[in-house]
């Protein structure tokens, strides 16, 4: 199974970006251009999609140029929904333990023994994301096969 980032969710940041771009531009104010930077740079580390089989789950960028990052299901404990770090945020966010020797990489930089995710991922690019509670299930579903 594949979940791709729902480009339902880049409209928000992606406006807020161009607000910003706009500013740069515009006004010339060099700290619009470190937001616009900071934006870039944080959609070029992002995770283009999910893919989940019965042995493992890998995070695929979205610049190909960077490894993608699988991890055995024994090397990952399971999904659960946590409280959203942001309160305001719409997303869901579920998290899972890694265990060792296994390596994840937050944005593909910084080693974790934790994977969260914000629940923006779904069965197609357009389409809605899965919730917190479907995600769970779904990778509950693939572990048992």
């Amino acid at each position: 199974m594949t979940l791709f980032f729902s480009l339902r969710h880049a409209v928000l940041p992606s406006a807020i970006m161009l607000a910003f771009l706009e500013l740069a531009v515009v006004e010339r104010d060099g700290w619009a251009w470190v937001v616009v930077g900071g934006f870039l740079l944080l959609a070029l580390l992002a995770t283009r999609r999910i893919e989940l089989t019965r042995d493992a789950i890998a995070f695929v960028p979205l610049i190909p140029l960077l490894r993608r990052q699988e991890l055995a299901w024994a090397e990952v404990g399971p999904f659960e929904r946590r409280a959203n770090p942001a309160p305001r945020s719409p997303y869901d966010v579920v998290k899972a333990p890694v265990a060792e020797p296994a390596r994840f990489r937050l944005l593909w930089l910084f080693p974790t023994r934790t994977i969260r995710l914000a629940m923006t991922f779904g069965p197609s690019p357009l389409g809605r994301a899965l919730t917190a509670d479907e995600f769970v299930d779904l990778t509950e579903s693939v572990r048992d096969r």
